[in-house]
């Protein structure tokens, strides 16, 4: 048994934090593929509908959205037809 004298002495461990390099990465690709869908999904469906639209699960894409756009380029083309679809159609001026 180790007595508590010996355990008062004894130096606590040095706090070990996780690297970023430890955690998953996407490429270059698949961030800009992000950044651009979200910036679409903002701009069509105003910032509120945009994250529930892009974090939310979709039927018809059988995913969320975020995700498949990142994935590759049929994925974004595939989530930037469900934005379009689902955009309010902006009112026409008449001249």
């Amino acid at each position: 048994m180790i007595d508590e004298e010996a355990k008062r002495q004894t130096p606590a461990k040095p706090l070990r934090f996780r690297s970023r390099a430890s955690q998953p990465q996407i490429s270059r690709e698949a961030a800009a593929r992000e950044g651009s869908i979200l910036r679409a999904a903002v701009a069509a469906l105003g910032m509120q509908g945009a994250q529930a639209f892009l974090n939310g699960h979709n039927d018809q894409l059988d995913g969320r959205p975020l995700a498949i756009a990142a994935s590759s380029a049929e994925g974004y083309e595939a989530v930037s037809a469900a934005i379009t679809a689902i955009a309010p159609v902006a009112p026409t001026i008449a001249a």
